[in-house]
């Protein structure tokens, strides 16, 4: 009989809070084992009330068979050391504990500029947080250890209002799975978010769902629309709102080979208006940085006014490299 094991990716000690909180929530990610003997999974903060927890695969955030996602309010947590019990319950009766240690510090402020160099990087959590996907620190950067929906990491602060972004980002291949243009997913791409603060609820399920609002995405993206026809991939500025969604794209549709480093220079700027101004170029690295911007384009009323930024690996295998993030006085 084989019997639920408990998997905790990024170990049953983590730390939170270090650098700053880049969103509402804390992740704590892992996977269940012979999740097809599983009779029901739960979780509880501090010992109090156990929490149903669902398991993959969706069509959402939770990816493989097995898979879940704890996802906690950040002011749920005591300042210093808290702990997680994770609980399976197999169909024979059997019970697997596992027990996650969450160190939080609660209050710290991630300044501009900011600067990551993953050669110098131990853990991921030193200077960012996952919010969705297993992820593979490497020599280079980071990469999503499988190709699904939204793999996330949010680096920074909820704070930061305009400012750009620099990030080495190189593209080994996209999802080739067609049911990756259908709902919800409509594409692969790959990028980088500004102005994020965590998901929302959506049909109470955890993970939560909702990814609006927040600022934009500058992303390389496929695109399909009634509207414009089928397109290849371009370069695209994406904006969501709880009321709508906007999306400029590169006319010149510009290429990107899989394979090779790019650096991409996404900015957001506050103006006079109640909208934002987005600037986003994209060049190959070694080559010269042209003067001008690839995309610009207005923000939306209702977008964020301010929040930390995500790497977007979205049905898409790549290495986020060195980061380099700036404010706009």
């Amino acid at each position: 009989m084989n019997r639920i094991d408990i998997n905790i990716w990024y170990g049953e000690e983590q730390h939170f809070g270090k650098q700053s909180d880049p969103q509402r929530w804390v992740n704590i990610l892992g996977n269940i084992t012979n999740h097809q003997n599983l009779y029901n999974l739960v979780y509880s903060l501090n010992g109090k009330h156990r929490i149903p927890l669902p398991i993959g695969p969706s069509a959402y955030r939770l990816l493989a068979p097995g898979d879940f996602n704890i996802e906690i309010d950040k002011n749920l947590l005591k300042d210093g050391i808290n702990t997680v019990i994770v609980l399976a319950k197999d169909i024979f009766g059997n019970t697997t504990e596992k027990e996650v240690v969450v160190n939080y510090e609660r209050g710290n402020m991630c300044s501009l500029p900011y600067h990551i160099n993953w050669n110098n990087i131990s853990s991921i959590q030193d200077v960012a947080s996952v919010v969705d996907g297993k992820w593979i620190l490497q020599k280079n950067g980071v990469r999503p250890a499988q190709i699904g929906y939204d793999r996330l990491i949010a680096i920074g602060d909820m704070s930061w209002k305009d400012y750009e972004a620099t990030v080495e980002i190189t593209i080994n291949n996209f999802s080739e799975d067609p049911l990756c243009f259908d709902l919800p997913s409509v594409g692969p791409g790959v990028g980088v978010m500004l102005r994020w603060k965590g998901h929302y609820s959506a049909n109470d399920i955890m993970p939560r769902r909702g990814y609006k609002p927040f600022g934009a995405i500058g992303w390389y993206k496929h695109g399909k629309s009634e509207k414009d026809g089928p397109c290849d991939y371009s370069l695209e500025i994406l904006f969501g709102t709880e009321k709508a969604h906007k999306k400029y794209r590169d006319k010149n549709d510009k290429k990107l080979e899989e394979g090779k480093t790019y650096i991409f220079k996404f900015r957001v700027e506050s103006r006079k208006e109640k909208t934002s101004l987005y600037s986003l170029k994209v060049w190959e690295k070694g080559e010269k940085e042209q003067d001008k911007w690839d995309l610009q384009a207005e923000g939306i009323e209702g977008e964020l006014d301010n929040g930390s930024m995500l790497f977007v690996a979205h049905h898409c295998d790549a290495v986020f490299g060195e980061t380099y993030i700036h404010p706009i006085e």
